[in-house]
């Protein structure tokens, strides 16, 4: 083969191998998980999670998001969070996001609860939390007749933006935080 052949194959399977690394590199990735959440519509038992803010923490063993929300208003402090479960009692339970004021973790069943079993606040059989759903939430004592009730809640994406804009002359800026709600509240 001649030197000006073998130059051209080379370039066409280097070229080759440029064309299936740009591919494999440019596969569509799934959509970025939220990073703040908002609540309402909670029960009057869980008032205090109405307006409560619930910050991306990172991902379970399962690599759903898990979010963190600080009721700042009494002490203790009360921690609450939202996580998907695969199988909160390791037995084949159906998969369901958890509001629950355990932290999650890397371990126990279905790769994300500090609590073995079954034992929540609030539960959401669906793939996203974010936006209005019906979640079945303990909304005070059975005997009162509350106990465990359907409870249309909504999560709604908070994005903090900061714009600069001139004022006057051009020489002095402003800076604007914006908090826009995504979705319906």
């Amino acid at each position: 083969m001649s030197s000006t052949l073998r130059d051209r194959v080379s370039l066409v399977v280097a070229a080759a191998m440029v064309t299936t690394t740009l591919a494999a590199t440019t596969a569509p990735k799934a959509a970025a998980a939220p990073k703040i959440l908002v609540m309402s519509g909670a029960c009057d038992y869980r008032g205090s999670l109405n307006g409560m803010t619930f910050e991306l923490q990172g991902t379970t063993a399962d690599g759903e998001p898990y979010y963190k929300g600080n009721d700042m208003r009494f002490e203790p402090y009360y921690e609450n969070y939202i996580y998907h479960d695969a199988d909160c009692d390791g037995s084949g339970s159906a998969p369901r996001w958890v509001l629950d004021g355990d932290n999650p973790s890397s371990g126990g069943f279905g790769g994300c609860c500090e609590d073995v079993g079954c034992n929540y606040d609030a539960r959401l059989d669906a793939k996203s939390p974010v936006g209005p759903a019906t979640w079945r939430m303990y909304c005070g004592s059975e005997l009162s007749g509350l106990g465990w009730q359907d409870v249309n809640l909504t999560l709604s994406e908070v994005n903090n933006t900061a714009t600069s804009m001139a004022v006057g002359h051009g020489s002095v800026a402003v800076t604007i935080a914006a908090t826009i709600f995504v979705g319906a509240m």
